[in-house]
C-alpha cells in the first residue's frame, strides 16, 4: 500500500493507514507501523515508468513498484 501511494503522491497528498473501522473485531486497531516513523524527505522527482515497473526516489527512500506482480520494495537510506 505505501509503495503505490508514494509513487503517486504529490504535494498535499496524505495517507491514512488503518486496519479497519471496527475496534471490536480488530486486534491491532490504531497500531503504529514502523515505516511511518522513518524519515521520507522531499521527492527527487516524479515516478519513472518502465512498462509495469515504477521507481521514485526521495531524500531518504527509494521506491520500486511492480504493478503487474503486485510487489513493492522500499529501500531506506
Amino acid at each position: 500500500m505505501l509503495g503505490i501511494f508514494l509513487v503517486c503522491a504529490e504535494k498535499y497528498s496524505y495517507v491514512y493507514p488503518h486496519d479497519g473501522y471496527n475496534v471490536k473485531t480488530s486486534a491491532v486497531w490504531l497500531k503504529t507501523f514502523p515505516q511511518y516513523k522513518k524519515k521520507l524527505g522531499k521527492p527527487k522527482g516524479y515516478a519513472v515508468r518502465d512498462e509495469y515497473i515504477y521507481t521514485r526516489s526521495f531524500e531518504h527512500l527509494d521506491v520500486w513498484l511492480d504493478i503487474e506482480n503486485k510487489k513493492a520494495k522500499l529501500t531506506w537510506k
